[in-house]
């Protein structure tokens, strides 16, 4: 919608907080909530050394969702008494604090512009096809990008997540950041997954884009 584009337009240029935080408002309030499409209980971390990173935290009207090498933010509906908690896929509270999440985010000027240049179906067909050959040797898939002629890694499931990220905001911007991560975003929601470094031996099965 071109009122919904303008809307985010007019957040990314304002330099008034106050203007800023009533056109969110007003966004939230009269846009579709999409985020009910993502799962984000599948972007929490699973480490119990790391609480916080197994739940779900509500902040300013955005759920965030990271497990240390993905990184999920998006703008949701969510009741009141939920503000500023962290809450477990299955409900539970955690007491805790919650890593500063937006010290990580990249500076829009210093993202490297990256594109794909398959159809998300194609991407999606040829991890799930690598998967399936690298379980049964128990290997491990990652896919490749590249940007300024250096390759990139990223595990697929990573990868995937991302994927479903970009699918559920299309025209989303992507970018490389210090190739360290790619990162995606449409000026509201975001959305990171971190490089993996690796050697290519075979207990590694790579998907080429």
């Amino acid at each position: 919608m071109k009122e919904v584009k303008l809307i985010e337009d007019a957040i990314r240029f304002t330099n008034e907080d106050g203007v800023r935080k009533m056109l969110e408002q007003f966004l939230r309030a009269n846009t579709v909530v999409r985020d009910e499409k993502l799962d984000l209980s599948k972007f929490v971390g699973k480490d119990e050394m790391r609480p916080a990173l197994t739940g779900i935290l509500h902040e300013n009207g955005l759920k965030v969702a990271s497990d240390g090498s993905i990184l999920i933010a998006v703008y949701s509906h969510y009741k009141s008494e939920f503000e500023g908690k962290i809450i477990t896929p299955k409900g539970e509270i955690i007491d805790g604090t919650y890593p500063n999440w937006k010290s990580v985010l990249p500076k829009p000027e210093s993202l490297k512009s990256i594109k794909m240049n398959r159809l998300f179906a194609d991407v999606i067909r040829r991890i799930k096809q690598a998967e399936t050959i690298a379980k049964i040797d128990d290997k491990e898939v990652f896919v490749s990008l590249s940007c300024d002629n250096e390759k990139m890694y990223f595990r697929s499931d990573y990868f995937t997540k991302f994927l479903t990220f970009l699918k559920t905001y299309p025209g989303a911007n992507m970018g490389v950041w210090q190739n360290s991560c790619l990162y995606a975003s449409n000026n509201r929601n975001l959305c990171m997954i971190m490089m993996f470094s690796i050697e290519k031996t075979n207990k590694c099965v790579v998907v080429d884009l």
